[in-house]
Parts: C-alpha cells; sequence; structure tokens
C-alpha cells in the first residue's frame, strides 16, 4: 500500500510549494479513481483513495465534483500500483 503525503491542500489558500495536482502519484491515483466511479460505482472510487491514504475529506472532495467536470487527465490503462483499468 502507498501513502501519499497531502500538505496544506485545502486548508484555506496557504499551500506546499506544489499545486493540489502537481503530485504525479497523487494525480495517477485520483484519475484512477474517477473511473472507478463512473464505471463502477463512488464505493469502489472511496475505497481505492482510501487505500491510498487520502483523508476522507479530500475523497468527498474528489467524488462530489460533478461528474462533467471530473475528467481524469490521463489515459485509461495502468496506475502507478498496477491497477488496470479496461478501455
Amino acid at each position: 500500500m502507498m501513502t501519499l503525503e497531502m500538505g496544506n491542500e485545502g486548508r484555506g489558500d496557504s499551500r506546499s510549494g506544489s499545486d493540489r495536482r502537481n503530485n504525479a502519484a497523487l494525480a495517477a491515483v485520483v484519475d484512477q479513481a474517477i473511473r472507478y466511479d463512473a464505471e463502477r460505482g463512488a464505493a469502489l472510487a472511496w475505497a481505492y483513495l482510501a487505500q491510498h491514504g487520502l483523508p476522507p475529506e479530500t475523497i468527498l472532495r474528489v467524488l462530489a465534483t460533478p461528474g462533467g467536470s471530473r475528467v481524469p487527465r490521463r489515459g485509461a490503462g495502468g496506475t502507478i500500483d498496477g491497477a488496470m483499468y479496461p478501455q
């Protein structure tokens, strides 16, 4: 299991040196969760994000965003943890 360091994201305007989606590993996990949510449901997406160490507040923010604006930034395929997603 991989745990991702979150820094100060989502806590007011103060952010660490990187923007919330500049962390490539975190972005890949979030993108995969968005795909899981669209194709297999929010429960699987929530479990996937929790397994990767995202706090509940962050998971809720990711999964509560309207579907039309949640398009994964990376193409479907393998993720950093080896999970495959059929295209």
